[in-house]
C-alpha cells in the first residue's frame, strides 16, 4: 500500500446518514436511566471487548475463562493465549488513562498488549505482509517508513476537527494498514478505536464494538483488504459506522425497568426460566423470553449455562457479573 497522504477519504452521503442515526442513538441512550444495569453493562462490555478482540486473532479461550482470569482464578489453557488475555485485560484497563493522540502512549499500550509474546518492543524493523495460506493479501509499508507514517497519523489525530466517530475508524484503519509492529496491530487498532469512542461519549462504555466486529469478521477483513488495495478508507469508515450502529441498536433494546426487575430477581446462582419467572411474577413464558431474557443475553448482562443448546429443558441463566 502506498500512502500519498494520511488519511485519505472523502465524506459520502452514506456516512452522513449513518452519523445522523448514531447521534440520535447516543442522544436517546444518554437520557436513559439504567440503574443497576449500567454498571453490569460496563463490566460485561469490557469483558466482551477483550475476549472478542483476541478471538478475532485466533485466541480460543472462552468468555468464561476470561472472566476467571479477571477474577484472579487459575485457568488452564495454552500458555500464550493465557498470557495474551492477561495482557489485554491490563491494556483495556488503561482506557481513559492515556492520550489517544500520543505516540509514546501508543507504544506503551502496545508493549502492555504484547509483553512476553514478542522479543523486542517498539516499531518493527523488518518487512511484513498478511497472507492467506501462500497468497499475499497485503504488503505493509517498508519498516523504514513506519515512524514517519505513524507521526503523520497521530499529528492528524491531534489536530483534526472531523466527527469523532469517523476519527476512530480512520485511526483503526491506518494502524492496521501501516502495520507498525511485528505483532498485535489488529488488537491495538481495535483498542485505540474503543478508547477514542469512550472518550467521546460514556455510552460507548456500555457497548462492545469488538463483539460486533467479531460477528462480522469476514466482512471486516474483506473491507480492510479492499480499502488497502484502493489506498483509501471510505468503505472502512462506512463499515465501522454500521458496526457502531449495530452495537448501539442492541443497547437500545434494553428497557431499564425490565432489566432492573430481571437483575433484582436473579440471585448469585444460575436459575431456570421458571424460577426467574416466579420471582418476577411473570406467567407468560414467550413474553418473558422475548422481553427479558433475549435482550439481556444479547447485551451480555445474562448468559446461558448451556449456550450450545439454547432450547434445552435443562437450560439455566445467570448474571454475567455477580
Amino acid at each position: 500500500m502506498e500512502f500519498d497522504s494520511i488519511p485519505k477519504y472523502e465524506l459520502t452521503e452514506k456516512m452522513f446518514r449513518q452519523l445522523v442515526r448514531i447521534d440520535d442513538c447516543i442522544s436517546h441512550l444518554s437520557s436513559v436511566e439504567y440503574g443497576e444495569a449500567r454498571l453490569i453493562l460496563r463490566k460485561t462490555s469490557h469483558i466482551h471487548s477483550i475476549n472478542s478482540s483476541l478471538a478475532i486473532e485466533g485466541n480460543d479461550l472462552p468468555l468464561s475463562k476470561t472472566i476467571d482470569i479477571i477474577d484472579g482464578k487459575a485457568v488452564q489453557g495454552p500458555f500464550d493465549e493465557i498470557i495474551e488475555t492477561k495482557n489485554a485485560i491490563e491494556a483495556y484497563s488503561q482506557i481513559g488513562k492515556f492520550d489517544v493522540s500520543s505516540i509514546d502512549d501508543f507504544l506503551r499500550i502496545h508493549d502492555v498488549l504484547t509483553f512476553g509474546l514478542i522479543e523486542k518492543p517498539g516499531f518493527r524493523e523488518e518487512g511484513v505482509g498478511v497472507f492467506d495460506g501462500d497468497r499475499l493479501i497485503y504488503k505493509a509499508p517498508d519498516y523504514t517508513q513506519v515512524p514517519s507514517l505513524i507521526k503523520e497519523l497521530f499529528d492528524w489525530c491531534s489536530r483534526t476537527n472531523c466527527q469523532t466517530v469517523i476519527k476512530s475508524a480512520v485511526m483503526h484503519f491506518y494502524i492496521e494498514s501501516i502495520h507498525p509492529f511485528v505483532d498485535g496491530n489488529g488488537r491495538i487498532g481495535r483498542l485505540w478505536q474503543n478508547a477514542i469512542l469512550q472518550e467521546y461519549d460514556p455510552v460507548f462504555k456500555m457497548v462492545s464494538i469488538e463483539s460486533t466486529i467479531r460477528k462480522k469478521q469476514d466482512q471486516y477483513y474483506s473491507v480492510l483488504e479492499d480499502c488497502q488495495s484502493a489506498s483509501s478508507c471510505e468503505s472502512f469508515i462506512e463499515f465501522s459506522n454500521d458496526v457502531i450502529l449495530s452495537s448501539l441498536d442492541g443497547l437500545m433494546n434494553i428497557r431499564n425497568e425490565k432489566m432492573t426487575a430481571l437483575l433484582t430477581s436473579m440471585g448469585k446462582n444460575a436459575m431456570s426460566a421458571e424460577e426467574i419467572m416466579e420471582a418476577l411474577g411473570v406467567s407468560n413464558r414467550s413474553n418473558f423470553l422475548k422481553n427479558y431474557i433475549r435482550p439481556a443475553i444479547e447485551s451480555g448482562i445474562v448468559v446461558m449455562t448451556d449456550p450450545e443448546h439454547p432450547r434445552s429443558r435443562f437450560q439455566k441463566y445467570r448474571k454475567t457479573i455477580v
